[in-house]
């Protein structure tokens, strides 16, 4: 990390592929919100996670996954759909625990398999992930189940979806 005409830059192109600048106000901000960003990109194949570290300065945490794109969020994690799969993520840290810093360590833990769909948006109804997507112009809206694929699909109108 270094900082360049008050850009905060993580990273080089050269080295991982990716570059990250935050303004300079960005950390102040991000700890008054005590919160933490998930993001995607599909482009380059990752999930991200920015926050706090203990020291106060910005953490990034990365994973790759074929083609992210769509979020949700619930109680204790967030929802992220891959290219042929969503993902559900858990904080497995009991509250006020830390790991190497942080306050939360997100792990997959469960994962239905929907196929080449393009997962654009994940909502909770009640304890239920609701999935989003393009599935090649279908525009179709998916329940996570219980059943043998693990998913009771439907298609919809493209407006349902957009």
């Amino acid at each position: 990390m270094n900082m360049v005409d008050g850009i905060l830059r993580i990273g080089t192109s050269a080295e991982q592929g990716f570059v990250f600048d935050a303004s300079r106000g960005f950390s102040a901000w991000l700890a008054g919100q005590t919160a933490s960003l998930v993001f995607t990109t599909y482009e380059i194949g990752k999930i991200f996670i920015v926050g706090i570290a203990d020291d106060g300065q910005l953490s990034f945490s990365e994973r790759t996954f074929p083609r992210p794109m769509g979020l949700g969020v619930h109680d204790n994690g967030f929802w992220a759909g891959t290219l042929h799969q969503v993902w559900r993520f858990d904080n497995y840290l009991e509250p006020g625990a830390r790991y190497k810093g942080h306050d939360a360590l997100y792990v997959p833990s469960v994962a239905y398999t929907t196929g080449d769909v393009d997962v654009h948006d994940i909502h909770m109804q009640g304890e239920t992930p609701l999935f989003c997507g393009d599935a090649v112009q279908l525009h179709c809206l998916a329940q996570g189940g219980q059943t043998r694929s693990g998913v009771v699909a439907s298609t919809l109108h493209r407006s349902v979806c957009n």
